[in-house]
Protein backbone atom coordinates (compact mmCIF):
# COMPACT_ATOMS: atom_id res chain seq x y z
CA UNK A 1 0.00 0.00 0.00
CA UNK A 2 1.73 3.38 -1.17
CA UNK A 3 0.04 6.53 0.47
CA UNK A 4 1.32 9.95 0.15
CA UNK A 5 1.02 11.47 3.80
CA UNK A 6 1.13 15.11 4.22
CA UNK A 7 3.58 16.22 6.90
CA UNK A 8 2.52 19.41 8.46
CA UNK A 9 5.84 21.55 8.85
CA UNK A 10 5.39 24.42 11.73
CA UNK A 11 6.97 27.25 10.60
CA UNK A 12 6.50 29.62 13.78
CA UNK A 13 9.68 29.77 15.66
CA UNK A 14 10.00 28.75 19.59
CA UNK A 15 10.31 31.35 21.97
CA UNK A 16 8.64 34.55 22.76
CA UNK A 17 8.15 36.86 19.72
CA UNK A 18 10.53 39.94 19.79
CA UNK A 19 9.53 43.09 21.51
CA UNK A 20 11.46 45.14 18.51
CA UNK A 21 12.08 44.67 15.05
CA UNK A 22 14.06 46.80 13.03
CA UNK A 23 11.34 49.24 11.37
CA UNK A 24 10.23 49.80 15.02
CA UNK A 25 11.84 52.67 15.41
CA UNK A 26 14.52 51.02 18.03
CA UNK A 27 17.57 51.60 15.45
CA UNK A 28 16.92 54.99 14.92
CA UNK A 29 16.53 55.78 18.63
CA UNK A 30 19.41 53.65 19.57
CA UNK A 31 21.32 55.56 16.57
CA UNK A 32 20.59 59.06 17.92
CA UNK A 33 21.24 58.15 21.79
CA UNK A 34 24.73 56.61 20.74
CA UNK A 35 25.20 59.79 18.66
CA UNK A 36 24.36 61.97 21.39
CA UNK A 37 27.22 60.21 23.96
CA UNK A 38 24.97 57.95 25.93
CA UNK A 39 26.60 54.76 27.40
CA UNK A 40 25.57 51.12 26.11
CA UNK A 41 24.31 50.83 30.15
CA UNK A 42 21.78 53.42 28.98
CA UNK A 43 20.74 53.10 25.58
CA UNK A 44 19.79 49.73 27.30
CA UNK A 45 17.71 50.85 30.16
CA UNK A 46 16.05 53.21 27.34
CA UNK A 47 15.53 50.71 25.00
CA UNK A 48 14.57 48.30 27.42
CA UNK A 49 16.66 45.91 25.88
CA UNK A 50 19.32 43.68 27.47
CA UNK A 51 23.13 45.19 26.97
CA UNK A 52 24.09 42.37 24.87
CA UNK A 53 21.54 43.18 21.96
CA UNK A 54 22.60 46.73 21.88
CA UNK A 55 26.32 45.94 21.60
CA UNK A 56 25.17 43.13 18.01
CA UNK A 57 22.86 46.13 17.28
CA UNK A 58 25.82 48.69 17.05
CA UNK A 59 28.01 46.03 15.91
CA UNK A 60 24.98 45.39 12.70
CA UNK A 61 25.04 48.55 11.68
CA UNK A 62 28.66 49.90 11.62
CA UNK A 63 28.72 51.92 14.73
CA UNK A 64 30.59 49.73 17.30
CA UNK A 65 33.88 48.64 16.64
CA UNK A 66 35.43 47.98 20.12
CA UNK A 67 37.41 45.19 19.84
CA UNK A 68 39.00 46.06 16.72
CA UNK A 69 39.60 49.76 17.55
CA UNK A 70 41.47 48.54 20.59
CA UNK A 71 43.60 45.74 18.49
CA UNK A 72 44.38 48.60 15.96
CA UNK A 73 45.84 50.58 18.81
CA UNK A 74 48.36 47.98 20.39
CA UNK A 75 49.18 47.52 16.81
CA UNK A 76 50.50 51.31 16.63
CA UNK A 77 51.95 51.49 19.40
CA UNK A 78 53.74 48.13 18.42
CA UNK A 79 55.01 49.93 15.54
CA UNK A 80 55.98 53.04 16.76
CA UNK A 81 57.97 51.17 20.22
CA UNK A 82 58.62 47.60 18.73
CA UNK A 83 55.88 46.13 21.22
CA UNK A 84 52.91 47.35 23.79
CA UNK A 85 50.96 46.67 26.86
CA UNK A 86 48.20 44.57 26.64
CA UNK A 87 45.43 43.91 29.15
CA UNK A 88 44.59 40.11 28.24
CA UNK A 89 46.82 37.74 27.10
CA UNK A 90 43.94 36.41 24.77
CA UNK A 91 44.44 39.92 23.39
CA UNK A 92 48.11 39.28 22.49
CA UNK A 93 47.25 35.49 21.09
CA UNK A 94 44.86 37.33 18.69
CA UNK A 95 47.11 40.01 17.49
CA UNK A 96 49.90 36.74 17.16
CA UNK A 97 47.45 35.06 14.60
CA UNK A 98 46.46 38.40 12.68
CA UNK A 99 50.13 39.46 12.75
CA UNK A 100 53.31 37.60 11.95
CA UNK A 101 56.48 37.82 14.00
CA UNK A 102 54.78 38.92 17.16
CA UNK A 103 55.49 37.52 20.30
CA UNK A 104 53.22 37.54 23.06
CA UNK A 105 55.27 38.05 26.88
CA UNK A 106 54.12 37.35 30.63
CA UNK A 107 56.32 39.17 32.83
CA UNK A 108 55.79 38.30 36.72
CA UNK A 109 57.70 40.56 38.64
CA UNK A 110 56.94 38.25 42.16
CA UNK A 111 58.82 35.47 40.89
CA UNK A 112 62.50 34.29 40.80
CA UNK A 113 63.85 35.34 44.37
CA UNK A 114 61.17 33.45 46.70
CA UNK A 115 62.75 32.39 49.41
CA UNK A 116 66.11 34.22 49.50
CA UNK A 117 67.16 37.52 51.37
CA UNK A 118 65.67 40.09 49.22
CA UNK A 119 62.18 39.55 47.32
CA UNK A 120 60.09 41.54 44.93
CA UNK A 121 58.68 43.34 47.85
CA UNK A 122 62.24 44.35 49.31
CA UNK A 123 63.00 45.45 45.79
CA UNK A 124 59.53 47.38 44.99
CA UNK A 125 57.81 48.23 48.42
CA UNK A 126 54.64 45.59 47.04
CA UNK A 127 54.41 42.80 44.56
CA UNK A 128 53.86 44.01 41.01
CA UNK A 129 50.91 42.97 38.86
CA UNK A 130 51.77 40.42 36.25
CA UNK A 131 51.81 42.70 33.19
CA UNK A 132 51.63 40.97 29.69
CA UNK A 133 52.81 42.52 26.47
CA UNK A 134 53.12 42.14 22.54
CA UNK A 135 56.23 41.74 21.06
CA UNK A 136 58.02 42.95 17.84
CA UNK A 137 61.48 44.25 18.63
CA UNK A 138 62.72 41.75 21.62
CA UNK A 139 65.92 44.76 22.57
CA UNK A 140 63.40 47.38 22.63
CA UNK A 141 61.52 45.58 25.09
CA UNK A 142 64.07 44.10 26.98
CA UNK A 143 65.30 47.95 27.03
CA UNK A 144 61.94 49.64 28.43
CA UNK A 145 61.69 46.76 30.36
CA UNK A 146 64.51 46.99 32.77
CA UNK A 147 64.00 50.71 32.89
CA UNK A 148 60.69 50.53 34.17
CA UNK A 149 61.94 48.02 36.97
CA UNK A 150 64.97 50.23 37.54
CA UNK A 151 62.85 53.46 38.15
CA UNK A 152 60.80 50.76 40.52
CA UNK A 153 63.30 49.95 42.44
CA UNK A 154 64.87 53.03 43.02
CA UNK A 155 61.70 54.73 43.84
CA UNK A 156 61.45 52.35 47.03
CA UNK A 157 65.17 52.16 47.58
CA UNK A 158 66.23 55.76 46.80
CA UNK A 159 69.71 54.97 48.71
CA UNK A 160 69.72 51.18 48.36
CA UNK A 161 72.83 49.00 50.22
CA UNK A 162 75.34 47.44 47.76
CA UNK A 163 73.75 43.98 49.35
CA UNK A 164 69.81 44.93 47.59
CA UNK A 165 71.25 45.99 44.72
CA UNK A 166 73.34 43.05 43.61
CA UNK A 167 70.51 41.11 44.61
CA UNK A 168 68.28 43.39 42.20
CA UNK A 169 70.90 43.17 39.34
CA UNK A 170 70.49 38.69 39.64
CA UNK A 171 66.71 39.43 40.07
CA UNK A 172 66.62 41.76 36.67
CA UNK A 173 69.38 38.96 34.38
CA UNK A 174 66.83 36.33 36.04
CA UNK A 175 64.37 37.52 33.52
CA UNK A 176 67.01 38.17 30.90
CA UNK A 177 66.78 42.42 31.27
CA UNK A 178 70.25 44.07 31.36
CA UNK A 179 70.62 46.91 33.85
CA UNK A 180 70.53 50.25 32.26
CA UNK A 181 70.79 52.48 35.83
CA UNK A 182 73.86 52.26 37.65
CA UNK A 183 72.87 54.70 40.20
CA UNK A 184 69.85 55.71 41.39
CA UNK A 185 68.66 58.81 40.01
CA UNK A 186 66.72 59.62 43.39
CA UNK A 187 69.52 59.71 45.71
CA UNK A 188 70.21 63.27 45.84
CA UNK A 189 66.28 64.07 45.98
CA UNK A 190 65.73 62.69 48.75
Amino acid sequence: MNANVAIAINTKRAGRKPYYSKDSGYISRLVSLYNSGASVYQISEQLDVSVPTVYRWLKGIGLFKGRERDLERIMLEVELNGFAKIDKFIEGKRLEKAEPGLRTVRVNFGVGMEGRKFSSTAFFGSRPPVMFFVVKDENQFKFHISKLMEGLFYEHNPKPEQNLKKAFTHFVHSFGFPRTINNSPFENIV
